[in-house]
């Protein structure tokens, strides 16, 4: 009776172990699913994050490719703007600079010359006529009250062209600035989606 009793206690013992087994197995299975679905998620997870970074990166590469764009249309089409401000920034200051103290007589004596030879480079690079560049050092280099009609002549005349090439720059540069606007908006429109 009492090897009896201890083997049934071992059985006992035994089919507690089983059940206790059972519940873990079944526990484990359990986690085991869990992972198993956590893992299937998180791989279509990835899956949708790499092609939102695919389409990311090619829209990047879109937005870059605009902006570059857009930059060099900028650079383009601004160029032949900044050659014309820089011309007429040229004309304006040889003329209050150079010109008007010759015309008037109030240039130092010292620096009439190379103000009379600035002068007719600027006649020479904007093609003057010939005949009026030539008669243009001496008109300049006398005081204004000893100059005669043709002197006085040559200087409004030298005048006249220097105004003439500055209401032109300014022009081109009035009509070129609503262009200009435009396509410094895009730029800006380029790097705000960039």
């Amino acid at each position: 009776s009492s090897i009896q009793a201890g083997l049934e206690a071992k059985i006992a013992g035994a089919e507690k172990t089983v059940a206790e087994a059972d519940t873990e197995k079944a526990s484990r299975e359990a986690l085991a699913e869990d992972a198993k679905n956590t893992a299937a998620s998180k791989a279509d997870s990835t899956e949708a994050a790499k092609k939102e970074l695919e389409a990311a990166a090619a829209e990047l590469k879109a937005t870059q490719e605009a902006l570059k764009q857009a930059q060099q249309e900028q650079k383009d089409g601004d160029a032949q703007l900044v050659v014309s401000g820089t011309k007429k920034q040229k004309i304006q200051s040889v003329m209050s600079g150079v010109f008007v103290p010759c015309k008037e007589g109030t240039m130092d004596s010292g620096t009439l010359k190379s103000g009379i030879a600035e002068v007719s480079k600027l006649g020479k690079e904007y093609s003057f006529d010939a005949a009026l560049m030539t008669s243009l050092p001496s008109a300049l280099s006398k005081a204004p009250d000893v100059r005669g009609s043709f002197d006085e002549l040559v200087v409004k005349q030298v005048e006249a062209e220097l105004q003439d090439r500055l209401v032109k720059l300014t022009a081109a540069l009035q009509e070129g600035a609503p262009a200009q606007e435009q396509r410094a908006a895009k730029v800006a429109e380029a790097q705000a989606s960039h």
